[in-house]
Protein backbone atom coordinates (compact mmCIF):
# COMPACT_ATOMS: atom_id res chain seq x y z
CA UNK A 1 0.00 0.00 0.00
CA UNK A 2 1.18 3.33 -0.97
CA UNK A 3 -0.49 7.10 0.06
CA UNK A 4 -1.75 9.41 -2.23
CA UNK A 5 -1.29 12.79 -2.26
CA UNK A 6 -4.45 13.47 -0.78
CA UNK A 7 -3.65 10.77 2.19
CA UNK A 8 -5.70 8.08 1.09
CA UNK A 9 -3.90 4.76 1.35
CA UNK A 10 -3.85 3.18 -2.04
CA UNK A 11 -3.47 -0.56 -3.26
CA UNK A 12 -1.04 -1.61 -5.25
CA UNK A 13 -0.72 -4.78 -7.35
CA UNK A 14 1.71 -6.53 -4.88
CA UNK A 15 -1.35 -6.57 -2.62
CA UNK A 16 -2.72 -9.70 -4.98
CA UNK A 17 0.63 -11.98 -3.76
CA UNK A 18 -0.64 -12.06 -0.46
CA UNK A 19 -2.06 -15.04 1.83
CA UNK A 20 -6.10 -15.14 2.02
CA UNK A 21 -6.11 -13.00 5.04
CA UNK A 22 -4.34 -10.42 3.81
CA UNK A 23 -6.16 -10.34 -0.15
CA UNK A 24 -9.43 -10.01 2.19
CA UNK A 25 -8.12 -6.89 4.42
CA UNK A 26 -6.91 -5.49 0.87
CA UNK A 27 -10.67 -6.25 -0.73
CA UNK A 28 -12.41 -4.60 2.36
CA UNK A 29 -9.78 -1.67 2.09
CA UNK A 30 -11.26 -1.39 -2.24
CA UNK A 31 -14.57 -1.81 -1.29
CA UNK A 32 -14.95 0.83 1.00
CA UNK A 33 -12.79 3.28 -1.13
CA UNK A 34 -14.85 2.22 -4.17
CA UNK A 35 -18.11 2.92 -1.81
CA UNK A 36 -16.56 6.47 -0.32
CA UNK A 37 -16.15 7.38 -4.17
CA UNK A 38 -19.33 6.41 -5.55
CA UNK A 39 -20.80 8.49 -2.67
CA UNK A 40 -18.33 11.52 -3.94
CA UNK A 41 -19.90 11.17 -7.37
CA UNK A 42 -23.38 10.69 -5.88
CA UNK A 43 -23.29 14.38 -4.27
CA UNK A 44 -21.51 16.11 -7.80
CA UNK A 45 -24.28 14.52 -9.45
CA UNK A 46 -26.86 16.20 -7.23
CA UNK A 47 -25.18 19.20 -7.44
CA UNK A 48 -24.91 18.85 -11.38
CA UNK A 49 -28.56 18.73 -11.20
CA UNK A 50 -29.03 21.97 -9.39
CA UNK A 51 -26.64 23.70 -11.49
CA UNK A 52 -28.82 23.01 -14.42
CA UNK A 53 -31.77 24.22 -12.77
CA UNK A 54 -29.62 27.79 -11.91
CA UNK A 55 -28.30 27.31 -16.01
CA UNK A 56 -24.98 28.23 -14.11
CA UNK A 57 -22.57 26.53 -17.46
CA UNK A 58 -19.55 27.49 -15.14
CA UNK A 59 -20.41 25.28 -12.10
CA UNK A 60 -21.77 22.48 -14.44
CA UNK A 61 -18.31 22.35 -16.28
CA UNK A 62 -16.68 22.43 -12.76
CA UNK A 63 -18.72 19.35 -11.79
CA UNK A 64 -18.19 17.72 -14.92
CA UNK A 65 -14.54 17.58 -14.79
CA UNK A 66 -14.28 16.53 -10.70
CA UNK A 67 -16.83 13.68 -11.93
CA UNK A 68 -14.30 12.63 -14.73
CA UNK A 69 -11.86 12.81 -12.17
CA UNK A 70 -14.03 10.14 -9.50
CA UNK A 71 -15.15 8.54 -12.61
CA UNK A 72 -11.15 7.68 -13.54
CA UNK A 73 -10.62 7.07 -9.95
CA UNK A 74 -13.59 4.47 -9.65
CA UNK A 75 -12.42 2.53 -12.78
CA UNK A 76 -8.70 2.03 -11.22
CA UNK A 77 -10.51 0.95 -7.97
CA UNK A 78 -12.65 -1.35 -10.01
CA UNK A 79 -9.67 -2.92 -11.42
CA UNK A 80 -7.76 -3.51 -8.68
CA UNK A 81 -10.64 -4.90 -7.44
CA UNK A 82 -11.08 -7.49 -9.94
CA UNK A 83 -7.05 -8.47 -9.26
CA UNK A 84 -7.84 -8.71 -5.92
CA UNK A 85 -10.88 -10.84 -6.16
CA UNK A 86 -8.90 -13.02 -9.28
CA UNK A 87 -6.64 -13.67 -6.50
CA UNK A 88 -8.66 -14.66 -4.10
CA UNK A 89 -10.16 -16.95 -5.93
CA UNK A 90 -7.05 -18.22 -7.36
CA UNK A 91 -6.06 -19.15 -3.75
CA UNK A 92 -9.53 -20.45 -2.52
CA UNK A 93 -9.26 -23.32 -5.72
CA UNK A 94 -12.18 -21.11 -7.66
CA UNK A 95 -11.78 -19.60 -11.18
CA UNK A 96 -11.18 -16.19 -12.33
CA UNK A 97 -14.30 -13.78 -12.26
CA UNK A 98 -15.44 -15.61 -9.03
CA UNK A 99 -18.00 -13.14 -7.29
CA UNK A 100 -17.99 -11.45 -4.00
CA UNK A 101 -20.95 -13.64 -2.84
CA UNK A 102 -18.81 -16.67 -3.35
CA UNK A 103 -15.26 -15.47 -2.04
CA UNK A 104 -16.87 -14.63 1.06
CA UNK A 105 -17.51 -18.67 2.14
CA UNK A 106 -13.76 -18.43 2.10
CA UNK A 107 -13.34 -15.20 4.31
CA UNK A 108 -12.65 -15.52 8.07
CA UNK A 109 -15.81 -16.08 10.08
CA UNK A 110 -15.45 -12.51 11.99
CA UNK A 111 -14.77 -10.86 8.15
CA UNK A 112 -17.67 -12.40 6.47
CA UNK A 113 -20.66 -9.86 7.34
CA UNK A 114 -18.62 -7.41 7.35
CA UNK A 115 -17.47 -7.45 3.81
CA UNK A 116 -21.12 -8.77 2.43
CA UNK A 117 -22.53 -5.72 4.47
CA UNK A 118 -20.17 -3.08 2.60
CA UNK A 119 -20.88 -5.24 -1.02
CA UNK A 120 -24.25 -4.58 0.04
CA UNK A 121 -24.13 -1.33 0.86
CA UNK A 122 -21.79 -0.23 -2.43
CA UNK A 123 -24.53 -2.14 -4.76
CA UNK A 124 -27.13 -0.06 -2.85
CA UNK A 125 -24.88 3.54 -3.61
CA UNK A 126 -24.12 2.44 -7.32
CA UNK A 127 -28.41 2.01 -7.47
CA UNK A 128 -28.65 5.70 -6.57
CA UNK A 129 -25.68 6.96 -8.70
CA UNK A 130 -27.66 5.18 -11.95
CA UNK A 131 -30.51 6.85 -10.33
CA UNK A 132 -29.31 10.47 -10.32
CA UNK A 133 -27.83 10.09 -13.26
CA UNK A 134 -30.75 9.56 -15.05
CA UNK A 135 -32.30 12.57 -13.69
CA UNK A 136 -29.30 14.72 -15.34
CA UNK A 137 -29.72 12.97 -18.52
CA UNK A 138 -32.94 13.75 -18.63
CA UNK A 139 -32.81 17.29 -17.93
CA UNK A 140 -29.76 17.64 -20.15
CA UNK A 141 -31.73 16.32 -23.02
CA UNK A 142 -34.76 18.37 -22.45
CA UNK A 143 -32.23 21.36 -22.31
CA UNK A 144 -31.05 20.41 -25.78
CA UNK A 145 -34.46 19.91 -26.85
CA UNK A 146 -35.55 23.42 -25.96
CA UNK A 147 -32.11 25.04 -27.49
CA UNK A 148 -33.05 23.42 -31.21
CA UNK A 149 -36.59 24.20 -30.66
CA UNK A 150 -35.54 28.18 -29.81
CA UNK A 151 -33.23 27.89 -32.59
CA UNK A 152 -35.33 26.37 -35.10
CA UNK A 153 -37.87 29.33 -34.10
CA UNK A 154 -34.83 31.88 -34.89
CA UNK A 155 -34.53 30.19 -38.06
CA UNK A 156 -30.98 29.53 -37.05
CA UNK A 157 -31.43 25.60 -37.63
CA UNK A 158 -32.02 23.43 -40.83
CA UNK A 159 -28.48 23.25 -42.46
CA UNK A 160 -26.97 25.71 -40.08
CA UNK A 161 -23.45 24.59 -38.59
CA UNK A 162 -20.61 25.87 -35.72
CA UNK A 163 -17.49 27.35 -36.55
CA UNK A 164 -14.19 26.53 -35.23
CA UNK A 165 -14.49 29.36 -32.70
CA UNK A 166 -18.48 27.82 -31.52
CA UNK A 167 -20.11 30.76 -33.53
CA UNK A 168 -22.90 29.54 -35.68
CA UNK A 169 -23.36 29.68 -39.64
CA UNK A 170 -27.12 30.26 -39.73
CA UNK A 171 -29.02 28.58 -42.80
CA UNK A 172 -29.69 30.18 -46.30
CA UNK A 173 -33.10 30.85 -44.87
CA UNK A 174 -34.22 34.06 -43.28
CA UNK A 175 -34.57 34.46 -39.84
CA UNK A 176 -37.70 34.54 -38.36
CA UNK A 177 -37.00 37.28 -35.90
CA UNK A 178 -35.38 40.64 -36.62
CA UNK A 179 -31.97 40.26 -35.08
CA UNK A 180 -31.74 44.43 -35.58
CA UNK A 181 -34.32 43.99 -32.57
Amino acid sequence: MRVDRRGLKVITKPCVENGLPELFSCLEHLLRRQKETVGKLYSLARGQIEVMREADTEALMTLVNDQLILANELAGLEEERYDTQAALAAASGLRPGATLHTLLTFAPENDRARLASLGAALKAELVSLRNVNDICLVMARRGLQFNTRLLAAMGVLGGSSYGPGGEIFPAATAQALDSVV
